[in-house]
This record gives C-alpha cells, sequence and structure tokens, in this order.
C-alpha cells in the first residue's frame, strides 16, 4: 500500500482541505461517474479538516477528459470539482462544470497520464478509488468504491492519528 500512497501523490491533481491538516488522502475519480459524485457528497463535511488529493482521470465517457482536464486547469481547481460534483446530473451521468472550448494540452496530458498510470498499476481499478494514510508516514489502506457516511466518519476520525495501535496496548488495571 505504501507504494500505491506514493505513486498516487506524485499524479496531478486538484486539493482541498487545510495543507497543514494531519489527515490525508487520494481519491482517483472521473468527473462523469456517478459513485463519484456520491462520494463527493459523503466527504464533503470533512472538506475542511482532511487534505484531499483529488485524482482525474478519465474512461466513464467521451467527455470525461476534455471536463477532468478542464477541472485541473481552472483557475480555482477546488472550486471546479465542486461545481462539478455539486451540479452532477445523475439522470444524463454527466458532470456538472462546463468543458470551455480551449482546454490546456498540458492539463490533457496530465489526465492522459493519470489514466495510464492507473491503469497499468492497478491503483484505481475503477472509481472512486480512496487512498487513506492512517497514521502520518505509514499505515496505508486502499478503497474501491463509495465509503458509506458512518465509515467516512470513522476514517476521518482515525486519520492521522500519532499512536499506532499495532506499536501499543492498553491493559485494563
Amino acid at each position: 500500500m505504501e507504494a500505491f500512497w506514493k505513486r498516487s501523490t506524485r499524479l496531478s491533481g486538484v486539493y482541498t482541505g487545510p495543507t497543514d491538516s494531519g489527515k490525508h488522502m487520494v481519491v482517483y475519480f472521473d468527473p462523469n461517474c456517478p459513485a463519484c459524485a456520491k462520494q463527493w457528497h459523503i466527504l464533503k463535511p470533512y472538506l475542511d479538516q482532511v487534505r484531499v488529493q483529488w485524482i482525474p482521470i478519465a474512461y466513464m465517457s467521451s467527455t470525461s477528459l476534455r471536463r477532468a482536464a478542464a477541472i485541473l486547469a481552472s483557475p480555482d481547481p477546488a472550486q471546479a470539482l465542486a461545481e462539478n460534483e455539486r451540479n452532477y446530473d445523475a439522470e444524463k451521468k454527466v458532470g456538472g462544470y462546463d468543458i470551455p472550448m480551449n482546454v490546456p494540452e498540458w492539463a490533457l496530458e496530465a489526465v492522459k497520464a493519470n489514466t495510464q498510470q492507473a491503469v497499468r498499476t492497478k491503483d484505481s481499478p475503477g472509481t472512486p478509488t480512496l487512498g487513506f494514510e492512517l497514521y502520518n508516514g505509514k499505515r496505508y489502506f486502499r478503497m474501491l468504491g463509495i465509503v458509506d457516511a458512518r465509515s467516512m466518519a470513522v476514517a476521518v476520525y482515525e486519520l492521522g492519528n500519532t499512536m499506532d495501535p499495532w506499536k501499543h496496548s492498553v491493559t485494563k488495571p
């Protein structure tokens, strides 16, 4: 899992949450993925507590690449991501961020590279794929699919704890 984490954090992404947070996650997403939109809504209450790197990949539809690249290249990528997920059209299965006429080539290439690496290394066999750094600099975990609200609350609480339960034991008096 450490190799997954290190590969993931080197990819191009959209960052949300405080830069000084001790709680870290990565989320592979396709901007046209209905499950990703649901996961964003579940994570929304925690976006001010957890530093999340949203890694755009493109495989859901013909507009995924350009929409993902447009989000990445927007003047405020976090706001563009929020707009995409808030305005997601579940009926049409399409993200809510409007794709501009001219999407920068660097952003298109970055999303292509993210997608190729996710497929080649099997880091993200589908979306959403979530990665957690359970303890600062160690103990990583990866999940595929939606993490429900209750489980997410527990995960966010546990993220970044300095005490590693594998090294410490509690004995009752």
